[in-house]
This record gives structure tokens, sequence and C-alpha cells, in this order.
């Protein structure tokens, strides 16, 4: 009997690997909607500020595969980060853009795929456990194979569907990412989840179908996916002094959209804080360098600032 269960162990590993896992769940559902925030500030003291929204829109047949078309919307805000007077080559400009045709992707399994330039490349495999390491793929590209390990799992309730969390070390052990399976990483869909240098800056907001938040990477309860004319601006939402060592002030024009949470990350995405909105934030315990502000408001939108700790 025993050398009989011996030979069932092996054939199971044959026939299924060292993971056992059931069949995955639906990654990619009609309706799914990915918000994604980008600060580019490789020019700073001019800064641009970007809101993404990524989105399924029909099928498309390559070979003997079906993709889905991902597509995006989004805007883009120009701003001057410097002092009073803006640059002539910065000046506060808003633009949007709708429709906008990005990849195709699909699912197989534990791993999804995405197909341009005439080739399918590895978007991402979610077949992990700890003490995994993350593979080449779309979204990491630079680093070794061994530089990112699973450290922790926890397990999250997505569109009825258990899925599960993925807590990754690099190999100093000093940063910890965070990949939800089937959905994203921090950074984002598409972004790349190491930067190298950071000068750009990407967080993955949240995730939704249909225009419900299903899963908020801030932590955050709201997730808003609509991009209307209520846009909150500069013109509504003012920070200064920047950079500054010690008190940061908010002045926030009143209107139909009240400030309730600021949550504070570092230029990897990790949040050091959230406290409750105040005109004052303390930063003098961060330390010197550059930060993400983000603001939450009651009507679920939100908006990103960068900001330097000196």
């Amino acid at each position: 009997m025993k050398n009989t269960l011996h030979y069932l162990f092996l054939f199971s590993l044959l026939l299924g690997g060292n993971h056992v896992h059931s069949q995955a769940g639906n990654y990619f559902v009609t309706g799914s909607e990915w918000k994604v925030s980008l600060i580019n500030h490789v020019y700073y003291p001019c800064v641009e500020n970007e809101t993404r929204i990524y989105y399924l829109e029909g099928d498309s047949i390559v070979g003997t595969e079906t993709y889905q078309k991902v597509m995006r919307r989004g805007s883009k805000e120009l701003r001057w980060m410097g002092g009073s007077v803006p640059s002539s080559a910065c000046t506060y400009t808003t633009s949007s853009y709708n429709n906008e045709f990005v990849t195709l992707i699909r699912q197989d399994n534990y791993k999804t795929y995405l197909y341009e330039n005439n080739q399918e490349q590895l978007l991402f495999d979610y077949d992990l456990e700890i003490g995994d390491f993350i593979q080449p793929c779309y979204v990491y590209t630079s680093g070794s194979v061994d530089s990112l390990e699973v450290v922790g799992i926890d397990t999250v309730q997505i569109n009825g569907e258990d899925r599960r969390i993925f807590h990754v070390e690099d190999y100093h052990h000093t940063t910890t990412y965070k990949v939800v399976e089937g959905v994203a990483h921090f950074r984002g869909l598409l972004e790349p989840l190491i930067v190298l240098p950071l000068s750009i800056t990407t967080m993955m907001e949240c995730y939704g179908i249909n225009g419900i938040g299903e899963y908020s990477f801030s932590g955050s309860e709201s997730c808003a996916f609509n991009l209307g004319t209520e846009t909150i601006t500069d013109n509504d939402f003012i920070i200064y002094p920047v950079p500054s060592d010690k008190l940061l002030r908010i002045k926030s024009v009143e209107g139909n959209s009240i400030p309730i949470l600021v949550t504070i990350f570092d230029l990897q995405g990790k949040s050091s804080e959230t406290v409750p909105y105040a005109k004052e934030i303390d930063i003098s315990h961060l330390e010197n360098g550059g930060y993400i502000l983000n603001v939450q408001f009651d009507n679920g939108k939100s908006i990103n600032k960068l900001i330097m700790k000196n």
C-alpha cells in the first residue's frame, strides 16, 4: 500500500506539476476596468499627471487563439511645481483621450498573454506559491529570475471568486510588492513592475466591473471610473510649499467634492500612512526624497500630487 501511494503521488506530480490548484477563475470578465495613476517627474519641477482606465471591448481572433481587445481612456495634466512662477514650457494644461486601442490579451488557466508586434508574450504567470520567484514576462523584464520572491499569500473575494494576493520581496528584503491574482500588480495592468530609474511612478488604484469597484489597491472603499466634467484639478486643490521640510498646507476650494482621506506613498508605491484630511499634514518624520500624496474624496474620486521632503 505504501508503494502504491508513493506511485500515485509521483503520477499526480507528473500530471499537474508541483503546485496543486484547481482551474483558475475568469480573469478577464466582460466589463472589467483597471484604473492606473501615472506621475512623470523626469523634468521636475514640470510634472505630468495622468489617469489611465483600461477596459475590454470585443474579441479578436489571431491564428487559432481568441483574444480580447484592451482599450484605454484617460486624462492628462501638466503642472509646474517649482514655485509661484511657472516655466513658459510648463504652463498648466489638461487633455483627455478615449477609445484608444492598446493591445490584445487572453488567459490560459493561470497564465495571461498579450499579442503585439505580431507575436505573443507572457503577460504574467499567477501559478505561484510561497518560495517561488517571479519569472520574466512582459511587465517584469528587469533584474534576474531570482530577484523577486513570493514571501506571503492572502486570499480575497473578487466577483464571487477566491483570488490570491501575493506579497513579493526583492532579494534585499527591503521592498514588498503586491500582486493580485488575475487582476494586476501594484503598479498597473501593463505597466512595468520595476522601473529603473524611478523617473516615472505608476500606481494601480483599483479594479472594477461595469464601473463598480471590486478591489482597491490603496485600501480605499471608493473606486470611481468616470472621467467626467467634475474632474478635480489644481484649480480646486493646491499643496504648498513644495518642497517642504515639516508641514504641507492643503488648500481645497469648496464644491461638490469633499476631501476625506490623505495617503502618502513612496515612489515604490508603498503606503506609509493614511490619515483623515486636514489643512496641514506633518511630513517631518519622512526621510528626504519624493513621495506621492493621494487625496480621496467623498464621491469616490481621488487626486495624486508629487511632493518633495527636504
